[in-house]
């Protein structure tokens, strides 16, 4: 995950890569440091729109939660604080919300809260007989895509569909079908969107 024109990128396990070369991004040809942030389970790391916090999900007895924290690391502060697990966080562009996943209706389903923590309880996505994951927002902060049923009994891969719903009204629209489609992200003008198939 890159930070814009904040010379830093974040990548699984939340380690921290710097340019020396700022804001030129790290190339083999630059040199760059590297940092170990986390030393527990802590997964999908996802910064701020304005690059001074990183939102990341890490294991609490066994239960996964969202916590921010400085791009060095420090002011670890614990955003959620319940039985149930919230993954694959993603910040909202105008840096005020979090979209991401949460099993608190058996299903995950996508919910959308404030960054202080407040406003968590209601998804934006009722939950049905699928699994969402991978929520991301488009640029104008309305809109939420994201996957469902990706990855359901691995390493079976199953036909994995993409869906945007508007955050105010909660009308869910079916985007891609048909075939394994996963890890949805907006163009930055919002008027395409990038995913693995």
């Amino acid at each position: 995950m890159l930070s814009a024109n904040r010379g830093w990128c974040l990548f699984l396990g939340c380690y921290f890569v710097r340019s020396r070369l700022r804001p030129r991004w790290p190339s083999r040809r630059g040199p760059c440091s590297t940092y170990h942030l986390t030393h527990v389970d802590t997964r999908e790391p996802f910064p701020s729109p304005d690059g001074k916090r990183v939102i990341f999900e890490s294991n609490v007895a066994g239960y996964h939660q969202l916590f921010t924290m400085h791009p060095d690391g420090s002011d670890v502060l614990q955003i959620t604080h319940d039985a149930w697990n919230h993954d694959t966080p993603s910040w909202s562009p105008d840096g005020r919300k979090f979209a991401f996943v949460s099993d608190q209706n058996k299903h995950s389903a996508v919910y959308v809260m404030n960054v202080d923590g407040s406003r968590a309880g209601t998804p934006v996505v009722a939950p049905r007989n699928a699994e969402s994951i991978h929520p991301s927002w488009s640029p104008d902060n309305r809109q939420v895509i994201y996957c469902a049923d990706d990855d359901l009994k691995p390493p079976k891969k199953n036909d994995a569909s993409i869906y945007s719903v508007d955050v105010q009204s909660k009308v869910v629209k079916t985007l891609i079908s048909g075939g394994v489609n996963t890890y949805p992200s907006w163009s930055p003008d919002g008027k395409q969107i990038a995913f693995r198939r």
